[in-house]
């Protein structure tokens, strides 16, 4: 028997990485949301958070999977 590799902790393995894979959609979906939303907003919306309409822009056409928070 191999005590290594037993059919339950591979089952959890796959269960881990499955929720691993779903959290890391969702951190995309809602990058690519927020992304969307700050570029729909006004001149006005932008300056009143310090942000310049090109600031806004960049930011908007980065790709979903360009995580800010992600460390490098």
């Amino acid at each position: 028997m191999d005590v290594l590799h037993t059919p339950r902790e591979e089952g959890i393995s796959l269960l881990h990485r499955a929720q691993r894979l779903l959290r890391q959609l969702r951190r995309w979906k809602t990058l690519h949301d927020q992304r969307h939303q700050l570029a729909s907003l006004s001149d006005a919306m932008l300056k009143d958070i310090g942000l310049s309409r090109a600031d806004a822009e960049r930011e908007a056409s980065r790709p979903f999977w360009d995580d800010p928070g992600k460390p490098l």
